[in-house]
């Protein structure tokens, strides 16, 4: 529109005319939230720091006199090449024409180095830390005259000062190392920049207070921010009143490829911005990896032409022309990010307060900026920050049911995010996993079981199935999902999946990579249980419990025991294998030696409990490995499927046998410490044998473990007192 009316609308503004940068680029030895990664990605964003030969940032590797020139000189003229300054030096060991040429042509050029003697530099000579920061304090203008005489400590000091070292460790006569360096340079771009100020100072006799910094005057940037349009809505109208200067990054937009979106936060404050409650969600577009600043409050800078923004009503967001583009994220000062998960819950898990061992962190900000916002930033099932939304079963609008909801026990871990730094939390970032077991596998598909999400998972038996495509995308309601799995994936593995998502423009709609990682087992002996609050199991120095069964993924059927109440008293001293998710919680669980536990009942000799005679009950066993044991005991109390009474062994019939159920069948069993079998479940059913009887109609049920000839009108088993071992 051309109209000269007053448009008011939440917008950004970029005011900058710089438009050459440096692709995007991640190493591999800088993953996303590693020391100083951020800065690493943006300067490489720029343009002002490359890699090595191999691809890689090495961020502990020394840097020399000729790196360091390099960086500042990139840094000071918003050119990658310094393509000015080639031949402006005449150092007899700097290469005509080479990087080193222009790099150190330039910091000479301007003072910020001199040679060692004789017409030498010593390019390829590793520098100080001191030495580094001393030549960034010259090339911002910093230097006084008086610095020079309590040289290095008053450059270090300086420097300290306008925030060149914020998040490094520098001591002035250690190496100087890529990665601090990275970080210092990135500090001084968005620092105050004395020489600009002086520059402006001379040309127009003016004095300023707050100087201009190297991203704006040399690098062309703007801070994007939130406010009114004034006159006009084309790419002349004008932004004032701006009430929103910082962001918080959701991650990628799950409906623009290239795109990130974000939040803005109302200035002097830790609420999101909410003028218009209906329309808050914005979208950038910006190359680099947003995942290493995601829930943090940041700076956006970023450079393009623009005008007034409209609102996408399908998606949900303010859209722009494809000339806006983010170049820099900055995080602002003085804000603090806790890792947090269930496992770490504090015994008064339903005050509104995080306990940890260094802070003691409420929940009233996060929950207030729950209540404004709905769970835009993707279209699937996967959360990513905490929303108004219903989250692990609870709606996260007050500072309780906050807390409720992270101390779910799952395979979720968290990002609580102080902005402010005053112990109030005032965002969450969700990372999800969830666990399956495989049922079956091949290149084409996956199928893999979890317990049904309905009902306690102490006594839930019932699985649910779920089949994955792995030859392609499986679609699902308004997005799609692409399984990543290893290539020696098995039948009875575990498996944990987490989650990223993204746009994808050849199926024009989000698609979530899902990445299928194997979990291991662990082994361990049952030491003690204990079901006073939840069920806690002890193994050794380990106290753990049953991940929670609150979605499909959280918790899986256990083979042993068949249901998870069932560890109790008489499974003590039982080798487990168990399967935790990454927060310690056991999401399965199995017989560590699981073959010993299994016999057949090939001959029986009842007890007595008799006043004189108190003898147990004895049988010879043929067990899994074809061995038979005569003779073994077998406690008064014992439990046949439960029960010490009518299912083969009668306790209170003088501690006797019923052969016709219980010769020929094959148990699963339980021993104490003395050896004496304590608990039998049947394998086969328990009905009496017809005698001469043979049938062939069996078939085997996995999920259940059991044998059955319900095909035939008699349900009965051959009775094998007599068969040979084979």
């Amino acid at each position: 529109m051309k109209n000269l009316k007053k448009v008011l609308a939440m917008v950004l503004a970029f005011a900058c005319t710089f438009s050459m940068f440096a692709g995007a680029k991640v190493f591999e030895d800088v993953p996303a939230g590693s020391d100083y990664s951020e800065a690493i990605t943006m300067l490489s964003d720029l343009g002002i720091i490359q890699g090595k030969d191999d691809g890689k940032y090495h961020p502990e590797d020394t840097i020399t006199r000729a790196e360091a020139c390099a960086m500042i000189a990139r840094l000071m003229t918003g050119d990658p090449n310094v393509s000015q300054y080639v031949g402006a030096q005449s150092f007899t060991d700097v290469a005509k024409g080479s990087w080193k040429d222009s790099a150190i042509g330039y910091c000479y050029i301007n003072g910020i180095v001199i040679g060692v003697g004789n017409n030498k530099f010593e390019p390829d000579r590793a520098i100080t830390d001191a030495e580094f920061v001393t030549m960034v304090v010259r090339a911002m203008g910093y230097e006084t005259a008086d610095m020079k005489q309590n040289y290095p400590f008053s450059y270090m000091s300086n420097a300290q000062a306008i925030g060149l070292l914020d998040g490094t460790n520098m001591v002035a006569s250690t190496d100087a190392l890529r990665g601090e360096d990275a970080q210092v340079i990135y500090n001084a771009l968005f620092a105050d920049y004395a020489r600009g100020a002086k520059l402006v100072n001379t040309t127009h006799g003016t004095s300023v207070e707050t100087y201009p910094t190297l991203a704006e005057s040399v690098w062309g940037l703007e801070r994007a921010a939130v406010g009114t349009w004034k006159d006009k809505d084309d790419e002349t109208a004008t932004l004032e009143y701006c009430k929103a200067h910082t962001w918080v990054v959701l991650g990628a937009d799950p409906t623009a490829e290239g795109h990130i979106i974000a939040y803005a936060i109302e200035d002097d404050s830790t609420d999101l911005y909410t003028d218009n409650k209906d329309k808050m969600v914005y979208s950038f577009k910006y190359a680099g990896d947003a995942d290493a600043v995601a829930g943090y409050q940041v700076e956006l800078w970023g450079e393009g032409s623009h005008g007034e923004p409209e609102w996408e009503s399908k998606n949900d967001k303010y859209v722009w022309s494809d000339n806006w583009e983010i170049k820099a994220i900055k995080t602002v000062k003085g804000q603090k990010a806790y890792d947090y998960n269930a496992s770490m819950a504090d015994s008064k898990s339903d005050n509104g307060t995080i306990e940890l061992e260094d802070a003691s962190l409420d929940l009233e900000s996060v929950a207030d900026n729950a209540a404004v916002i709905s769970n835009e930033g993707t279209y699937s099932d996967l959360t990513t920050y905490l929303s108004k939304d219903e989250y692990n079963g609870v709606k996260t609008t007050s500072d309780k049911n906050v807390e409720k909801a992270l101390n779910v026990r799952d395979g979720a871990q968290y990002k609580l995010m102080d902005w402010d730094s005053d112990g109030d939390v005032d965002w969450v970032v969700v990372d999800e996993a969830n666990y399956y077991k495989v049922e079956s596998v091949t290149s084409k598909r996956l199928t893999v079981s979890s317990m049904l999400n309905e009902g306690n998972e102490d006594t839930q038996t019932t699985s649910k199935n779920v089949t994955w495509k792995l030859d392609g995308l499986n679609d699902a309601t308004d997005y799609k999902v692409n399984y990543v799995v290893p290539e020696d994936l098995e039948e009875g593995d575990i498996i944990e999946v987490t989650y990223t998502n993204a746009y994808d423009k050849g199926e024009k709609s989000e698609v979530v990579t899902a990445t299928v990682t194997k979990v291991e087992s662990e082994t361990a002996e049952l030491d003690k249980v204990s079901t006073k609050d939840d069920l806690e199991l002890t193994f050794g120095d380990d106290v753990l419990k049953i991940a929670e069964n609150t979605v499909l993924g959280d918790v899986i059927v256990p083979a042993n025991p068949a249901k998870y109440e069932q560890f109790d008293d008489e499974e003590l001293g039982t080798e487990f294998a168990l399967w935790q998710n990454r927060n310690g919680f056991i999401v399965y669980s199995d017989y560590a030696t699981e073959t010993s536990n299994y016999m057949m009942v090939l001959d029986t000799k009842d007890g007595s409990d008799k006043t004189g005679d108190r003898s147990l009950a004895v049988a010879d066993i043929l067990l899994a490995d074809n061995s038979v044991k005569k003779d073994v005991k077998f406690a008064s109390d014992l439990k046949i499927d439960g029960k010490s009474n009518g299912n083969g062994y009668d306790k209170d019939d003088d501690r006797s046998w019923d052969e016709n159920k219980v010769v020929g069948n094959v148990y699963k069993f339980w021993q104490d410490e003395d050896g004496v079998i304590t608990k039998m479940e049947s394998v086969f059913n328990t009905e009496d044998v017809t005698k001469n009887a043979q049938y062939d109609d069996y078939s085997y049920a996995k999920k259940s473990d059991r044998l059955s000839n319900a095909g035939n009108k008699t349900n009965t088993v051959a009775a094998l007192e007599n068969a040979d071992v084979l």
